[in-house]
């Protein structure tokens, strides 16, 4: 996922190269009070400042050689500063509307490029770029937005878009040897907040995607180590929405993969931790007041972990596909410790419960509840074991435990109110 932003280059072509040592225009029209400062150094700089309404404010800095920047304001009260350092820096503001809103740009060092567009009342914009082949791309409408980006380091790119109220999207993506790292946020709605952390001392080749439609939503994504992806969708997809849904995932060390969707609910929660080594969680929830959670840590690798509550999966990533069937209420946390555990939860009804615990490595378990009310308790420790559990009436409860290495167990209760209890022990 990476979307590159060529259309600041077609703006500014007929600009290039073509001015002398320095250029800069200002145009202030129909309006009072409004202030424009340009200071330019070194080499080939180019600016163009146009303020339309009262009391605007802008401030362009060009220090190094061959950068551009053009700020078009409409409105009152809107305040803009761009700030440019190194060679060879694009960057455009375009703040439309009836003014406070508030756009800071800095870029520093060489190709960086950056685009902010605000329409509405006290949006604010915060650019901060540093390093090489830098993009950044803020688009907001509507009312009370914030965005805050720092990119730092290689080959970095940030997209955020937002129409709603009340939105706030944060994204750094930075750290020593942090490279190749994505991050696009989409989101209509109301009182959405998004916060995406991709990136530290062993950072590499991060991508997060975020795409809200609804309410109250609430997404965190913090992402370190080698080539994460972490894909959150609470309600886009669907174009159904999701009403206070909140979504955390967090994920350090190697090739870690966590794919989260929320749809046609309200109050939903979802949690996913993973640490060090080929994980990967798949995760989807349609319908009211589910949660999950789910944590794969450890020194492990190719642990897997996916839960469907109200929807079976058709296929996986990178396009996962589902048929929903519904469910509410219903409840599930998976822990995996350990090398090539698979865990698969699938609750399609209301009220269900499912814990499930493997312990050491290449455990396998499914549990499938398709009514209400239904309870179940799976642990596995040790190696090989398999666990099939499924429940298809109201208020039945399975208990599972094995220990040891090749275990296999099989509960179906196609019933109401039962009871099962397993306990396998061949350890020596």
């Amino acid at each position: 996922m990476r979307k590159l932003i060529s259309f600041i280059f077609v703006l500014f072509i007929s600009a290039g190269l073509v001015y002398a040592q320095h250029y800069s225009e200002v145009n202030q029209h129909a309006g009072d009070g409004s202030s424009a400062y340009v200071d330019q150094t070194g080499d080939y700089q180019w600016s163009r400042v146009n303020q339309w309404g009262d009391d605007n404010m802008a401030d362009v800095d060009q220090t190094g050689m061959n950068h551009i920047s053009k700020i078009k304001q409409n409105g009152d009260w809107n305040d803009a500063d761009i700030i440019q350092s190194g060679e060879d820096n694009r960057s455009q503001v375009i703040q439309v509307g009836t003014g406070w809103n508030y756009a800071d740009i800095t870029q520093s060092n060489n190709d960086n490029v950056s685009w902010a567009r605000q329409n509405g009342y006290w949006n604010d914009v915060d650019v901060v770029q540093s390093g090489t082949f830098n993009d950044s791309q803020i688009e907001q409408i509507g009312d009370e937005n914030k965005a805050t980006v720092d990119q730092y380091s290689y080959n970095n790119l940030s997209e955020i878009y937002q129409n709603g109220d009340e939105n706030t999207a944060t994204v750094l993506q930075a750290g020593f040897l942090s490279s190749y790292s994505d991050s696009y946020i989409e989101v209509y709605g109301d009182d959405n907040e998004q916060d995406v952390n991709q990136g530290g001392f062993f950072g590499w080749n991060q991508e997060s995607d975020i795409y809200v439609f609804g309410d109250e939503n609430t997404a965190d994504v913090y992402q370190r180590g080698w080539s994460h992806v972490s894909y959150i969708d609470q309600g886009y997809l669907f174009s159904w929405g999701s009403e206070g849904s909140s979504a955390d995932v967090e994920q350090y060390g190697n090739n870690q993969n966590s794919d989260l969707t929320q749809a046609l609910g309200e109050n939903n929660d979802a949690d996913v931790e993973q640490y060090v080594m080929n994980n990967s969680s798949l995760l989807g929830q349609f319908g009211d007041d589910n949660t999950a959670n789910v944590e794969q840590w450890g020194y492990g690798n190719g642990n897997s972990s996916t839960i469907g509550q109200g929807a079976y999966f058709t296929s996986y990533p990178p396009i996962p596909t589902y048929i929903v069937v519904g469910g509410n209420e219903n409840t599930a946390d998976v822990l995996q410790v350990g090398e090539n555990n698979e865990s698969f939860v699938f609750q399609h009804g209301d009220g269900n419960t499912a814990n499930v615990e493997q312990w050491i490595y290449e455990n396998f378990s499914v549990i499938d509840q398709g009514g209400n009310d239904n309870i179940i308790d799976l642990s596995q420790v040790g190696f090989a074991n398999y666990s099939d559990v499924f429940q298809y009436g109201d208020g039945n409860d399975a208990d599972v435990l094995q220990i040891g290495a090749g275990n296999y167990n099989l509960v179906d209760q196609d019933a109401d109110n039962g009871y099962v209890n397993i306990y396998q022990d061949n350890t020596p």
